[in-house]
This record gives C-alpha cells, sequence and structure tokens, in this order.
C-alpha cells in the first residue's frame, strides 16, 4: 500500500472502479496438509458496485492526510496498533512457512471446488480486484447467519412477516487483511491469524526462539535447560517469545554480564542493608525479581527450579525492562 499501487488508490480515491474487475472466493481450512478448499461464486453487479464503494471507509482511518499515505508500521506479534496498518513481508526468510500457506491458499482458489457445502462451511472470504496490470485480494472474516430457536430471522414481504428459511452469509464488511503480490496489509490481526493458521506459525518460532536460549552459556546443565524449555512452553509467553528476532539474541550475549554485574551491587545492597529491602523493591521493582535467578557466585549461570515462575527473566531477554526518565523507576515497557 505504501508502493500507491493503482487498484489500491482506484478504490480509495473512487476512480475508474469500472476498469476494475471482481472475483469472490469463500475459503475452507482443511486439516489434511494444512490446506484450503475455494469456492467461487457469481455475486450481482449492484453488490459488486457496493464492495468497490465500500473500501474507501473501511480503509479512511488509517490514511494520512498530511502525508498522503496509508499509515503503516511493521506487523508484531504482541502489539495491536488501532490507528495503523500492520505490514508483513513474506520476501523475508522468518516467514517461509507463511508464504507456503499463502501458496496453499491461491492454489486452492485456481482449483476450485464445486461443493456448494464448502460455502456453508467457509470460514472467510477473499475479494480479488484486478485489472491487466496487477491484482489485490481482500480479505474479509465471514460469519454464518442462522435462525435459532429462540428467535427467528423473518423476511417482510407482501405486507407480512415470513420466516427466512435460507442461510445468510456474510458478503465484505470489515477488511481484515490485503495480500499484494509477496506483502500482507493487516488491518485485522485475529482474523487474519484464523486465515493463515498463524497460531501455528507463532508455535513453531516459540520453540525454536526456545532452543536458541538455552543454547546460551548461561545455562549451566541440562536440568536447568528443560525446566526453562517446559516453563516457557506456556502458551501465554508464545507471543512474546516469538516476536525475539537474530539482534535480540546477539544482545543478550553482549550484555547479559554487564547487567548481571549492576545486578550483583543491587544483591549485595539488599544483603548487607535488609532493612532497605522495601524501599529499594519500590524504586527497582523487577530488577530484584531477577536476583533469584542469577547465580553470582557461579560465574552469574542462571538458577531455575521447579518453582521458579521465569516471566522476570523472559522480560531480561526480550529486553522489556526500562527506566522511566523522570523518577529513575525501573518499569516494563509496553506494560
Amino acid at each position: 500500500m505504501e508502493k500507491k499501487t493503482k487498484i489500491i488508490m482506484d478504490l480509495f480515491n473512487q476512480v475508474e472502479l469500472d476498469k476494475i474487475s471482481t472475483e469472490f472466493f469463500y475459503m475452507k481450512h482443511v486439516k489434511q496438509d494444512e490446506k484450503y478448499k475455494a469456492i467461487e461464486v457469481d455475486v450481482s453487479n449492484k453488490l459488486v458496485d457496493w464492495i468497490k464503494k465500500d473500501i474507501k471507509p473501511n480503509l479512511e482511518n488509517y490514511w494520512d492526510n498530511d502525508n498522503k499515505q496509508f499509515s503503516i508500521n511493521s506487523y508484531n506479534h504482541e502489539l495491536t496498533l488501532m490507528d495503523s496498518i500492520a505490514k508483513l513481508d513474506l520476501s523475508l526468510s522468518k516467514y517461509d512457512s507463511l508464504k507456503q500457506v499463502k501458496n496453499k491458499m491461491f492454489e486452492a482458489m485456481i482449483h476450485k471446488s464445486k461443493d456448494t457445502d464448502n460455502l456453508l462451511r467457509s470460514s472467510f472470504h477473499l475479494v480479488k480486484f484486478y485489472s491487466e496490470e496487477e491484482c489485490v485480494y481482500f480479505g474479509y472474516y465471514k460469519g454464518i447467519r442462522k435462525s435459532g430457536k429462540k428467535k427467528k430471522t423473518a423476511i417482510f414481504e407482501h405486507e407480512q412477516f415470513i420466516e427466512n428459511e435460507h442461510i445468510m452469509i456474510d458478503l465484505g464488511g470489515a477488511i481484515s487483511f490485503i495480500i499484494y503480490d509477496e506483502t500482507i496489509y493487516i488491518i485485522q490481526p485475529r482474523n487474519f491469524e484464523f486465515a493463515f493458521k498463524y497460531s501455528d506459525h507463532i508455535t513453531k518460532m516459540r520453540n525454536e526462539n526456545i532452543e536458541n536460549l538455552i543454547k546460551l552459556p548461561m545455562f549451566p546443565d541440562e536440568e536447568s535447560k528443560e525446566l526453562f524449555r517446559v516453563k516457557a512452553s506456556n502458551h501465554l509467553y508464545s507471543r512474546s517469545l516469538a516476536n525475539m528476532g537474530r539482534v535480540t539474541f546477539d544482545e543478550i550475549e553482549q550484555y547479559y554480564y554487564d547487567r548481571c554485574n549492576e545486578l550483583k551491587e543491587l544483591y549485595n545492597k539488599i544483603k548487607t542493608s535488609p532493612e532497605k529491602k522495601k524501599d529499594i523493591i519500590k524504586e527497582k521493582g523487577i530488577l530484584v525479581d531477577l536476583l533469584d535467578f542469577i547465580d553470582f557466585e557461579n560465574d552469574n549461570k542462571l538458577k531455575i527450579d521447579e518453582e521458579s515462575d521465569i516471566k522476570p527473566l523472559l522480560h531480561l531477554f526480550q529486553d522489556k525492562i526500562v527506566e522511566k526518565y523522570l523518577t529513575r523507576k525501573i518499569d516494563l515497557a509496553y506494560s
């Protein structure tokens, strides 16, 4: 979108809409081989015109009028940006598995299913906007509306209400994501993650990063590595661990022992003046929690046992412990 693709800009500016063609696909997850099934549907001209015109109100909250461009930031597993579109670049090697998922999605649209049951069981739909020069896919989460036992969906016809016996399927709505070439622009993160089975990708990245962490020299033995592996595999830590990149690991190796030297000073201060511990905790917060994990008499190796809550240690590794400029108090980033 920052590339100012003609189709997206024409849809946003509502110009030359008659030169943009459309195709509509309803997508279903298939567990076998992690594939998709797609069914293409014919859509009336009136609905096609409507969905083209609906792009502008869908995207205008993300338009920076001063700079004449969309507000776009890199995708982050942990943060949801309410006023910005997240960008994910599939050309990066770390997203190879996601690129494979996208390719399977596109293969399903080429080898379309003719089974209308797949339409009813579909979970999201893609609208392909295309011209002779380019094409863009808009993804929407799809819900199925049907009557239940406690209430009925009625249609007003010939001056009376009659029961709706058709299954009503959503078309359009809030845009979840946009696929353009090797880039995905994400507007509704959870819907995007569901469509791309991204939770599997996050779990894979989490596990890889856990293994990278326990290779670091501060883990003294296999027992501590296994304890850390088990505790870090808690799903509550998945997103933050998956978000760690190569730079973060380099920084751990470069700065860990320097920080341990500072923590040892804090440890000694508490040891010599235990009556000041409460005041130190108020000022230093999570740094005091870290003291239990470091064996200062054994080359700053890590100490982890069955009862350990490794959250402070993860905050250290992810470089989320910060000092407030005004008060000099220790806090967590993103808290």
